[in-house]
């Protein structure tokens, strides 16, 4: 397929990118558990491996995936599921950007500024989390 081929279908190359990576994120959907376990470090955990093996499936699977837009709102009802797993741990979304869009899915909406907007932010707290956990296991691997 040729250039002039695709973009017969999308405007541009963004649009491209975006309905690329939109599909990527129905089939890591089609994957969310349809009861997620209990245990929200279960469910992270297990949502981070399929997600990790989701990207690593594409070539440039993550490059392709970052800074891109959904095309649609089919990942919303198993997001939704996954989300109000947390939120019942006692996890609390920031306030969406995207609220509007999301309006059938609030736990959703309430996730997405946190999840594609507040990068340095979560960057800080998931290092200072690893950095927690590793400190955790060699204090108990010195006991």
């Amino acid at each position: 397929m040729k250039a002039p081929a695709l973009y017969w279908h999308f405007k541009d190359k963004q649009a491209l990118l975006d309905e690329m990576a939109t599909e990527m994120m129905r089939r890591m959907a089609e994957d969310f558990p349809a009861a997620p376990a209990a245990d929200w470090r279960e469910v992270v955990t297990g949502a981070m491996r399929a997600f990790r093996g989701h990207l690593l499936r594409y070539r440039d699977g993550a490059k392709v995936f970052s800074g891109t837009h959904d095309t649609d709102l089919s990942y919303a009802a198993p997001l939704e599921a996954f989300l109000r797993t947390l939120i019942e741990s006692g996890f609390t979304p920031d306030a969406a950007a995207r609220a509007e869009r999301l309006a059938a899915y609030p736990l959703a909406a309430a996730a997405g500024e946190e999840m594609f907007a507040g990068h340095d932010r979560g960057f800080e707290a998931g290092l200072a989390a690893v950095v927690a956990g590793v400190g955790a296991t060699l204090v108990t691997a010195g006991e």
